[in-house]
């Protein structure tokens, strides 16, 4: 193996003078640059051919970052660098510096080395030709031949992200078609060069809708893409026939109940990727943000959705530990203009938590549900008369059923399910007797909510580590839209489908499956007509229709 990069230094200082006369000195300054931690800069000797201001040593203890084994703390010359009492072990392998034969790599072999299968003092992980002996400038390949490189793109396999398909290195070796810097796996627009930061496609906020029937079980089979909106990444909610999209420090206001789609705009709203609440009457639109300074937990801001004025500033109360509690997520009542429900983030885990139930005209709760911790999702019934909201208790995820009108509870049904990042995504039907919620396992399960909950069905919609992410309630009660796929931390390599599907709701047959998005689906919804089905994923809203 070769010597740690330690040794090498240390002994490099002691022969400094043999080094020098046989070494290139590109600063000038008499210190052979193997030697020198500031080749390009003129130093000194003693801080190794450095000066004051950019010798090495973060932790300020005489010892340059090099050598220091240590370094972020500060230490003796005689221990590494290293506080005493604390054994040098840099790269955290459990072997320590003494006995480590490569100090600086982290490897969990008896050595400390990472392997090395050919013996070639390169390392497999950095080894593009790992079974032949090669040379470091090479990249373990052997002198004089061509590291691996399959697609013939003259990036080597070994730093090759996409090694069956010709690319260029400045996309990491994949394609990208219409050269707008987004490779074409995770180019939601890879035919037409857009903005990066809008996942390779240009902001398309207008759209023309086709004349279109109510989506039911029997025409279901036909649904299909009748618009998109392509308004960045964001979130969405809809109120009647109004749809508010969150887009990139904008929100967009749109009235579906005609053909042509043009939005009204807000500006200034912040991060898009938070939760957003239009009022029954669309005059109010809630948004879930910070402060600048994140001084704060996140609270509710109310805008006027016409002039785009701030006006209320929501919050949780402290949880019964006193903890400050911050607002995870929110829902305007579909028929009570004012009644905004505020689904709370705990403090403290474990501790108990108020949701209000705001009075947003009168700028004041109207009473303060109690939950047993923090929740993500609020839905209500159609017409306004429940809703329901998913909390953690005791890493089990719960969901809690209330009367709209007294703000009282109803009763509560234990999911059996582990806490989840996405919580329970939560569907009442029109009047509020039927529960639709989705579990981390890929299933929809149905509830009877009329008297004490009870559970009518489990659907298997997912599998494979595919979660469901949201799930709507047509407004005849006929069909249940659900969307899902692998979540985030699944590991994501752009070939995955996140798809939605429509099921009867009386049967729990499916009827319709599409694939739809290019991430996780967190937004989906009927218009009052049942004529539209809206999806928000990837940088897009996508509209849904038969006709």
């Amino acid at each position: 193996m070769r010597y740690t990069r330690m040794l090498v230094l240390m002994l490099m200082l002691l022969m400094a003078t043999v080094i020098a006369a046989q070494e290139s000195d590109t600063d000038g300054d008499g210190i052979a640059d193997s030697q020198d931690f500031c080749p390009q800069l003129p130093g000194s000797a003693d801080l190794v051919g450095c000066t004051p201001e950019t010798f090495p040593d973060f932790d300020q203890d005489t010892i340059a970052d090099p050598l220091d084994s240590c370094p972020s703390d500060a230490g003796s010359a005689a221990n590494n660098g290293c506080p005493d009492g604390v054994i040098p072990d840099y790269d955290a392998d459990g072997l320590p510096d003494a006995q480590d034969q490569c100090p600086r790599e982290y490897s969990p072999e008896v050595n400390g080395c990472p392997p090395d299968a050919d013996a070639d003092a390169v390392a497999d992980f950095a080894d593009a030709c790992p079974t032949q002996p090669g040379v470091e400038e090479n990249l373990g390949c052997p002198a004089g031949s061509a590291p691996p490189d399959a697609d013939a793109d003259t990036v080597p396999d070994l730093f090759d992200q996409c090694p069956a398909e010709a690319g260029a290195a400045l996309t990491g070796g994949c394609p990208d078609s219409d050269a707008d810097g987004t490779v074409d796996t995770f180019d939601v627009c890879p035919a037409q060069a857009g903005d990066p930061l809008l996942a390779g496609c240009v902001l398309s906020l207008q759209a023309t809708l086709p004349a279109l029937t109510p989506i039911n079980a029997g025409n279901a089979a036909a649904i299909r893409d009748v618009g998109t909106l392509l308004t960045g990444s964001g979130r969405m909610a809809l109120s009647g026939n109004r749809l508010a999209v969150r887009g990139n420090d904008q929100v967009y206001l749109y009235d579906l109940s005609g053909t042509t789609l043009t939005p009204t705009t807000i500006s200034g709203t912040g991060q898009p990727d938070y939760p957003i609440s239009l009022s029954a009457t669309g005059a109010s639109v809630a948004l879930l943000t910070f402060p600048a300074d994140f001084s704060a937990p996140p609270f509710v801001q109310i805008t006027d959705a016409a002039t785009g004025a701030d006006g209320n500033t929501l919050n949780v109360p402290a949880d019964n530990s006193g903890a400050a509690a911050g607002v995870s997520s929110f829902a305007f009542s579909p028929t009570d203009p004012a009644l905004l429900v505020i689904a709370p983030l705990a403090g403290s885990p474990g501790a108990g938590v108020s949701a209000p139930a705001y009075d947003v005209a009168a700028n004041q709760p109207r009473a303060q549900l109690t939950l047993p911790g923090s929740a993500v999702q609020v839905t209500f019934s159609r017409n306004g008369t429940r809703f329901a909201l998913d909390t953690v208790e005791a890493g089990t995820m719960v969901i809690t059923l209330f009367d709209a009108g007294a703000l009282t509870p109803l009763g509560s049904i234990n999911t059996g399910a582990g806490e989840h990042f996405i919580g329970t995504p939560l569907a009442l039907n029109a009047d509020g007797s039927r529960l639709a919620a989705g579990y981390p396992d890929g299933s929809v399960h149905l509830w009877e909510i009329t008297g004490a909950p009870t559970e009518l069905t489990s659907i298997p919609v997912f599998s494979g580590g595919e979660i469901v992410s949201a799930v709507a309630y047509s407004p005849d009660g006929s069909l249940i839209a659900v969307a899902g796929g692998v979540p985030f931390s699944g590991g994501l390599t752009g070939s995955e489908q996140f798809t939605l599907v429509l099921l009867d709701a009386a049967t729990g047959a499916e009827v319709a499956r599409w694939s739809a998005h290019d991430t996780l689906i967190r937004d989906l919804a009927f218009n009052e007509a049942g004529t539209l089905l809206s999806s928000q994923g990837d940088v897009r809203v996508r509209l849904w229709g038969v006709g």
